[in-house]
């Protein structure tokens, strides 16, 4: 058991031998955020945004996470790319404990699991060509020579349907579906083993959420891409797809 204060987080799982047909292996995976209270601020309950959740990701298949909102969809998504700390459970990355990880090892891993956001404006700079935003991690992570990123950026814009003459425009002179593009290309460019979708289509028109849809399912069926995506409950979902649902946590309050 982990100790939060004087209210413990049970941590007591069976744990699992790893798999190596699976690129990611979550088992009763816990997300705990603390209420404080009292004079000390002190720990007095805990909010259980996830709740042991379990699942394993194949290469090449897509699952969708379903659940009404509040339900945690987003805060497993981001627990599992280490962007949360999680609670309690495990999650394997190739066998690979992600929590037991320095930070630069953590690093060093970081472009094989990759992001797509909910809101593809927000996630962009206003001020930095959509080419250049696309790179812009390739060069950070060393990934690629700068005089060889032109030509990879303009190789990962056309499959994502996006034109050459696109590179030098800004975020706003795109529609919001050209925009969600831009951030799958942004993903896709690093060549991750899978892509956390985040509500992908969520602030789309409807006559563009299965253009993108199908671009994902593409993506998994030529690429061989992982694909857990965080769906609201009823939404389209991609070809192919396996779907594990989240009840609403129990413990008060929702996170997404």
């Amino acid at each position: 058991m982990a100790n939060k204060g004087k209210h413990l987080i049970e941590n007591d799982y069976t744990p699992v031998t790893y798999d190596p047909q699976y690129i990611l292996m979550v088992n009763h995976l816990k997300k705990y955020f603390p209420i404080k209270g009292g004079l000390l601020s002190q720990t007095v309950g805990h909010v259980k945004a996830v709740d042991g959740v379990t699942f394993n990701l194949r290469r090449g298949c897509t699952m969708g996470l379903v659940g009404e909102s509040g339900s945690g969809k987003t805060t497993v998504g981001r627990t599992l790319l280490g962007l949360y700390e999680k609670s309690a459970g495990s999650v394997k990355f190739h066998g690979q404990e992600l929590a037991d990880l320095t930070a630069p090892a953590l690093r060093a891993i970081r472009p094989r699991m990759q992001l797509v956001f909910q809101d593809p404006y927000s996630s962009l700079n206003p001020r930095l060509r959509i080419g250049d935003a696309i790179g812009e991690a390739m060069l950070q992570h060393k990934l690629c020579a700068r005089n060889e990123l032109y030509d990879r950026v303009i190789d990962v814009m056309k499959i994502c349907g996006l034109a050459p003459e696109h590179y030098a425009r800004f975020p706003h002179q795109f529609s919001g579906g050209q925009r969600q593009r831009i951030g799958i290309a942004r993903a896709l460019i690093l060549n991750p083993d899978f892509i956390v979708a985040d509500e992908p289509i969520s602030a789309l028109d409807v006559s563009i959420q299965a253009q993108i849809i199908n671009l994902f399912s593409d993506l998994r069926d030529n690429r061989g891409h992982g694909i857990p995506g965080i769906l609201p409950h009823g939404k389209t979902q991609p070809r192919g797809h396996v779907s594990v649902y989240l009840p609403r946590p129990r413990g008060g309050g929702a996170f997404m």
